[in-house]
């Protein structure tokens, strides 16, 4: 809810759509991103709560990414319908569609390749990360 409500913010208070032609993209990217990451959340929540089966790493980002990308092509509908019944013209054409679905996509793979390396790797995680510096600041010199 927060992304769309930056974005309807964006768009129709700043106008900034009109100033800055790829923050539409920008926005697509984040939206498919942090679709991933509630996607990601729900199902491990299933899984938990008895709702899907045991949590398998591969079927999971399976269908996380997958899901994301339903979500986009749906929201791309949803797009479609209003600007055909309201006139709200929000596709610029299948140029501007095409680049929403791309960006969209990207984001979600962007999420669900860095939950896998995240997983793989912690160290290279933002929390591996900071528990390294933490670490390091505090090791008394000479030790």
């Amino acid at each position: 809810m927060l992304v769309f409500a930056v974005h309807v913010i964006t768009l129709r208070v700043f106008e900034a759509y009109s100033r800055f032609a790829h923050l539409d993209l920008l926005m697509h990217f984040i939206g498919g991103a942090v679709m991933a990451f509630f996607l990601h959340r729900t199902s491990i929540n299933a899984s938990l709560i008895g709702v899907f089966g045991p949590h398998h790493p591969i079927t999971h980002r399976l269908l996380v990414f997958t899901a994301t990308c339903a979500v986009a092509l749906f929201w791309e509908f949803a797009e479609f319908i209003l600007d055909q019944t309201l006139g709200t013209h929000s596709q610029a054409g299948l140029e501007d569609t095409l680049g929403d679905l791309l960006f969209g996509v990207i984001g979600a793979g962007a999420f669900t390749l860095s939950s896998f390396v995240f997983v793989r790797f912690p160290h290279l995680s933002p929390a591996g990360i900071i528990q390294r510096l933490q670490n390091t600041k505090d090791a008394v010199p000479g030790d």
